[in-house]
């Protein structure tokens, strides 16, 4: 292993650019550090490298395996930039790299304070000092010695450097009247075996790249292994699993090694760039002509040969990074189903968060911290981990409760297995999620009757289950410090997927006795952050009253998840009733807990944890601490005229009636409810974390008086606040949101730019994809819930407008109303209305969101909803009797459309020939009816019937549950995904539970198929259950209240006014692009072309017929002399406007084709 650093006065980078990546991706082992002279004020990007820039003097790369911190040189008069190397190992030595450019108009530069500062900054630590010095002296070559030259060799002995630079091998090429120097130098310190190497590649400049390696190991951050598994073939040689499980150890241990034999190890490996023959050859080419005009210095023929040779490399090598550029686009494209490119894309957003710079901030901070390693993780434990004990046993005080309490089934750890994240990380016992979803219906019983009789049944936990193996991660944007960190527990993922069973099990029934407060919303089934928000929305924002001040105050726990006492979460436990089983695993579950710390590349021993605190990333912890602070609602309510809201440890209190010193008093009464209430559970209210906002009339000139005080210390009142991601603020308008939003949007369409263009990158619909994911999904979040004024609105939408004509290729001066017309995008007054419709119907599913929808005092548009619309828990025994095949990913219906055909094809060869296949569907509801089919294998219809729901998911359970009926044994096909997740989940509404409950379930099993892909059953059902709701052909249109879902109401408003049809399938990227410019009228034109470019267009009138002024129609369809083409005959704008509505690839790709031959025709640029 070594070091390597380059060093190169490139002269201005510019297009050089292109090719140092090129010969960089050429090493198989690439330089950590490269030195940039005089690279211009652009700043520099070379792929896999972070710069640190000087000034336009110097720029520092540094390659993503190595971590480096930057250290500041105040006072030299040189242009440089100091940097560390940091060590994988705590206690290495650093290497500490200088990058020096000495002006050569600058005679009077002095060195010696510059090496003397490193030279001491350094100690014994390696030291590089490389650079274009420009101070001639012998000792390097010179034939004279200029002061600065003297001064820099006098401070070399002075500091007992070694020089590296073999003055035989000249640096610079010089003219054909001066000789070659050595002005670039390299110095080096406490290096005991260096090379310094010249590559004699100029790429353009006539400074020479010069390698230095250094001869060090264990600076270089290792890279991963990617793990490729057969599932197939292990899941066919392990059939149906293991006889018996004795231990949960070693069944795990056994587990992983029987999957090892089908694990194929690869390393991972950076992806390089291509370079082709054609640069490497005429880089070779420039090279032999240099080496013959340095024999002929006089040749000015020669010369010129290279200098073209030189702009012919440098073009092409500009040429060939743009398409290995379009090359990764179009992988992208390809792959937007992945991890991989959404994490690349979030890099492009934002590139301080992706994982090399985390890795590479985490090495940093532990060379920073002072101390040995086992100093920096008892000081992390401290801060992070409670050690402290108080040894005594808190024994169950609840009733019975034998529903909570019966033995775990399969069909439970199966449901949760199958919804658990495929891609988290395992716990020390290397079980990953991946493999436990694997696992045969052998494994899974055994693994069931192992964990009832041994840990269940005895309220016992597996010691290897409460093992956490605790990583940090720096938080985002704060200053690199130990208590700016995030801790990530991994445990065991098979304790995980006991754990949501158990979790299941208690929220359901928490929910269903209603036993916890309506204003705990946090980590509860069908509630969010925004409820929250509309609540205060109208309490505090909307139509305030004149002349009333109205509080808010955001409490801040301290560490709330990491020191919530274990005695208050038992006493919640106990207050529920949660049963004596639950609540035995739940105690062994957090006592007895040890934990091993990792920053980095260092870790610690294991620590015992105390009686505080729980388990950071498990599941159960979320409920845990919402029991624990349960009776805090109820307290609150002795506070008159305070409003409260409580997600998980964010506690919202706020006031809004009566004089300032009434506001101050019970905000202050109520804070210190929440301290005292705070203090029993073992957590604290941080003060100055927590924030008091004042709203007043902006015309109100009293003085704000109101203060809280907590533990003695003044709530900070900031003039912003942020709420659950949701920035509040004083006064009138909503500036700093709205500014956070345009420079988001600003953010994403510029990576959108980078990432495709006419002819590569992402195509529309994955363009929009992008605009959805990262633009609309944050506007919707919180500019709901405020009071946005008219141009507020306008601004919005006009960030829409933007991103979309970004997303579609089109120009910033694209009409409004033509952009409409394309029916693509949801203007934020649409968007708006349709959250808020959504988030009432999802309120008055359950019992908590119709109390608040009541205290609100509104109605859910669009019918009838009620709380029983979230569905029921089925029985237990019905449940234990139901066999649901899990549903495939990546199954949607435009992006997957061949893998839904072949499925639908497998599941008719597998299952269609069989007795006892049944196809369902449902049709519905309207105005509360609803009608439901079942059809068998060969398309007779069996049964049909007419039902009450209001939901399509309840329509489409009830249709299963009239298969059951049908056939209590029977094979039953559904292609409604929801339907088939909520029987694996347990849970079904209430015409499907009135069907089950006559009939005796046998045994069903209960398939998911893609819809309308030809299946004859599938058809059948279809056709019949809209026969029978539907008696007319032609189907009722839904408005925005009835619409079902929120994507499908703004699909709805979408399609109302679209006008043009967008690109059909199979169109190419350049074709789409032309598409949408011919209907939103912004093909260029022989008028913008004139405008853009006057000299070289001299008139705006028609290149080929002579009209004046002439637009898109004319000049793609109405002229009759374009070259090439064929004249229309008697063209007419009615022709033309039904042209752009043609909805065929055929048809559209008539039309685009003309209009490129009109583009190349005028010979528009690019």
């Amino acid at each position: 292993p070594s070091l390597k650093v380059w060093q190169w006065n490139c002269r201005g980078m510019g297009r050089k650019q292109a090719s140092l990546s090129l010969r960089v991706s050429l090493e198989p082992n690439p330089p950590a550090v490269i030195l940039l002279q005089e690279p211009g004020k652009k700043p520099v990007k070379i792929k896999d490298y972070a710069t640190i820039e000087g000034d336009q003097y110097v720029a520092t790369l540094v390659h993503k395996t190595y971590a480096a911190t930057r250290l500041d040189l105040d006072g030299c008069e040189v242009s440089c930039c100091h940097i560390v190397i940091i060590p994988v190992k705590k206690g290495d030595r650093g290497v500490h790299v200088v990058n020096v450019y000495g002006n050569p108009k600058h005679h009077k530069t002095d060195y010696r304070r510059l090496i003397a500062k490193v030279v001491k900054e350094a100690g014994k630590d390696p030291v590089v000092i490389a650079g274009d010095f420009n101070a001639p002296h012998p000792g390097w070559g010179y034939k004279y010695v200029s002061p600065k030259g003297r001064r820099l060799a006098e401070s070399i002995n002075q500091e007992r450097l070694t020089l590296l630079t073999e003055v035989d091998q000249p640096t610079r090429t010089g003219t054909s009247s001066c000789r070659d120097t050595c002005p670039d130098l390299t110095l080096v310190k406490n290096v005991a075996n260096a090379e310094w190497t010249n590559l004699m590649e100029q790429l353009g400049s006539d400074h020479c790249i010069l390698e230095t390696t250094i001869h060090e190991s264990g600076y270089t951050r290792k890279t991963g292994k990617a793990r490729i598994t057969d599932w197939d073939r292990w899941r066919k040689q392990r059939g149906k699993g293991a006889a018996s499980i004795e231990n949960i150890e070693d069944w795990s241990s056994e587990v992983i090694a029987s999957v090892k034999p089908f694990v194929a190890e690869v390393e991972l490996s950076e992806k390089t760039p291509a370079v082709d023959t054609r640069l490497l050859h005429l880089w070779e080419a420039r090279r032999g002509l240099t080496r013959r005009w340095k024999k002929q210095r006089y040749n000015k023929k020669l010369r010129k040969r290279i200098q073209a040779l030189t702009k012919l490399a440098e073009d092409y090598a500009v040429d060939l990074a743009r398409k290995n550029w379009y090359g990764l686009c179009d992988s992208i494209r390809r792959s937007l189903g992945t991890a991989q490119a959404w994490r690349m894309l979030r890099a492009l957003i934002d590139p301080s968060r992706a994982k090399a710079v985390t890795g590479g901030r985490l090495a940093e901070l532990i060379h920073k911290l002072p101390g040995d390693c086992k100093q920096i993780m008892d000081q992390l434990a401290e801060r992070y981990l409670c050690l402290e004990s108080t040894g005594e046993i808190v024994e169950y005080e609840g009733q019975e409760n034998p529903e909570l309490d019966r033995p775990i089934t399969v069909a439970e750890l199966e449901y949760e297995l199958g919804v658990m994240r495929k891609g988290a990380a395992p716990g020390p016992d290397s079980l990953t999620a991946k493999l436990l979803y694997n696992l045969g219906e052998g494994d899974l019983k055994e693994l069931v009757r192992h964990f009832n009789e041994h840990f269940w049944e005895r309220g016992l936990t597996p010691d290897s289950w409460k093992v956490a193996d605790i990583r940090f991660i720096p938080k985002p944007k704060k200053e690199l410090k130990l208590e700016n960190l995030r801790p990530i527990s991994l445990t065991s993922c098979l304790g995980k997927a006991f754990e949501r069973v158990i979790n299941s099990r208690v929220m359901k029934y928490l929910d269903k006795e209603q036993l916890l407060p309506n204003t705990q919303f946090g980590f509860r089934p069908h509630t969010s952050t925004q409820d929250i928000l509309l609540w205060i929305y109208k309490d505090i924002l909307e139509n305030p009253r004149s002349g009333q001040t109205r509080c808010l105050l955001a409490l801040d726990l301290k560490g709330a998840f990491d020191n919530v006492s274990h005695e208050s979460i038992f006493r919640g436990l106990s207050t529920v009733n949660c049963g004596r089983r639950t609540f035995e695993y739940v105690r062994s579950f957090l006592t007895d807990r040890t934990a091993t710390l990792t920053l980095g590349s260092i870790q610690s021993g294991t620590y015992r944890l105390g009686s505080r605190g729980t388990p950071q990333g498990a599941v159960l912890s979320p409920l845990l601490f919402n029991l624990a602070l349960r009776g805090l609602p109820e307290a609150l309510r002795a506070v008159p005229n305070v409003e409260h809201a409580i997600y998980a440890d964010d506690i919202t209190l706020w006031c809004r009636e009566g004089s300032d010193a009434e506001i101050e008093e019970k905000l202050q009464a109520a804070a210190d409810i929440v301290g005292e209430y705070a203090m029993r559970c073992g957590l604290k209210c941080a003060p100055e974390k927590s924030e008091l906002l004042v709203f007043r009339n902006p015309r109100d000139k009293l003085v704000d008086h109101i203060d809280v005080v907590i533990d003695g210390v003044r709530v900070p009142k900031p003039a912003e606040v942020r709420i659950l991601g949701q920035l509040l603020q004083q006064g009138r308008g909503n500036k700093p949101t709205i500014d956070r939003l345009d420079a988001m949007t600003t953010q994403v369409c510029g990576m959108m730019r980078r990432i495709r263009n006419r002819r590569h990158g992402l195509k529309e619909k994955e363009a929009i994809q992008l605009v959805q994911a990262f633009i609309i999904a944050r506007l919707t979040y919180g500019t709901p819930y405020l009071n946005l004024n008219k141009a507020e609105m306008q601004k919005l939408n006009v960030l829409i407008r933007r991103a979309y004509k970004n997303a579609l290729g089109l120009p910033e001066r694209t009409a409004t109303e033509k952009l409409l017309k394309l029916g693509v995008h949801n203007t934020i007054e649409e968007l708006h209305e349709a959250q808020l419709v959504s988030q009432l119907k999802r309120l008055s599913s359950t019992v908590n969101g119709a109390w608040l929808l009541d205290k609100l005092g509104m109605a859910v548009p669009g019918g009838s909803h009620g709380p029983g619309d979230a569905g029921e828990e089925l029985p237990a025994e019905t449940r234990q009797r139901f066999t649901i095949s899990r549903i495939p990913r990546n199954m949607h219906p435009d992006r997957n459309a061949e893998r839904r055909q072949a499925r639908a094809v497998a599941l008719t060869r597998s299952w269609d020939s069989r007795e006892g296949t049944l196809y369902v569907d449902g049709a519905g509801p309207m105005l509360g009816v609803a009608a439901i089919a079942v059809a068998s294998a060969q398309g007779q219809i069996r049964r049909i019937a007419s039902i009450r729901a209001q939901t399509v998911e309840q329509v489409e359970e009830a249709a299963i549950a009239l298969a059951v009926v049908c056939n209590p044994r029977a094979t039953i096909i559904s292609d409604s995904q929801r339907a088939c997740q909520n029987f694996a989940r347990g849970v079904v509404g209430q015409p499907a539970l009135r069907l089950l409950r006559k009939t005796a379930v046998e045994g069903v099993h209960l398939i998911w198929t893609p819809g309308h892909m030809g299946q004859v059953g599938n058809e059948a059902a279809n056709a019949a259950a809209r026969g029978a709701l539907y008696r007319d052909s032609v189907l009722p249109q839904r408005d925005l209240d009835s619409a079902l879902t929120y994507s499908e109401a703004l699909k709805a408003l979408r399609t109302h006014r679209a006008e043009y049809p967008g690109p059909a399938k199979g169109l190419s990227k350049e074709e789409e692009f032309t598409w949408r410019r011919l209907q939103t009228d912004t093909f260029v034109t022989p008028i913008q072309l004139h405008l853009w470019y006057p000299e070289r267009y001299a008139t705006a009138d028609c290149p080929f017929c002579g009209e004046p002024w002439v637009d898109v129609y004319h000049v793609v369809w109405a002229c009759k002399n374009l070259p090439g083409l064929a004249p229309v005959e008697e063209p007419k704008l009615e022709e033309w406007e039904a042209g752009l509505k043609y909805a065929t690839a055929s048809e559209q790709r008539l039309l685009v084709a003309r209009a490129l031959r009109v583009h190349s025709a005028l010979g528009a640029p690019e």
